[in-house]
């Protein structure tokens, strides 16, 4: 038998992409990431636009507060990256020097989709036994398992709370 968790990603949860920027905000106009989502392995682009700054950088903060040092980057660009877990980008824009703006800086975070538990309490499963499965996923609100038989068809995918334990037969 061969099992699936699949799961499908939130429509958005935190992102500049559905977060509008505060209304103070002089400096930088925009900050979003496309898919502000994404599933491990994929890629997000990020989007910037900032002005009357005299220098702007990226830093990454990691899901344990580690952060890299400052990427300077152009004031309007785009950048990929392929982060392996949920991530936050922070954008700092830094005032000409002698205007009356202040430097400012607005955090995006980019959720990651990711099973970070799937098990089976048995390897061997003769027909008709009853297995345990248990399972968990992140940044997602819909997960599916579906059985596959040596040899036979996919099951129809059954849907299940995103975290969980259950006896099948």
């Amino acid at each position: 038998i061969c099992l699936t968790l699949f799961v499908f990603p939130l429509l958005c949860l935190m992102s500049a992409s559905c977060a509008s920027l505060p209304p103070n905000n002089k400096l930088i106009v925009t900050f979003t990431a496309d898919p502000p989502k994404i599933n491990e392995g994929d890629t997000v682009t990020l989007s910037w636009t900032v002005v009357d700054a005299s220098s702007c950088s990226i830093v990454v903060i990691a899901e344990d507060g580690t952060e890299t040092d400052p990427e300077e980057v152009e004031c309007q660009a785009t950048k990929q990256d392929a982060p392996s877990r949920t991530t936050t980008y922070r954008l700092l824009a830094e005032a000409v020097p002698g205007s009356e703006n202040r430097d400012e800086q607005f955090d995006l975070i980019v959720l990651v989709t990711a099973i970070l538990q799937f098990e089976i309490d048995k390897i061997e499963v003769p027909s008709g036994e009853e297995i345990t499965l248990s399972w968990e996923a992140v940044n997602t609100n819909s997960c599916f398992i579906t059985f596959l038989p040596n040899g036979g068809s996919s099951s129809e995918p059954l849907s299940v709370p995103c975290k969980g334990s259950q006896a099948f037969t």
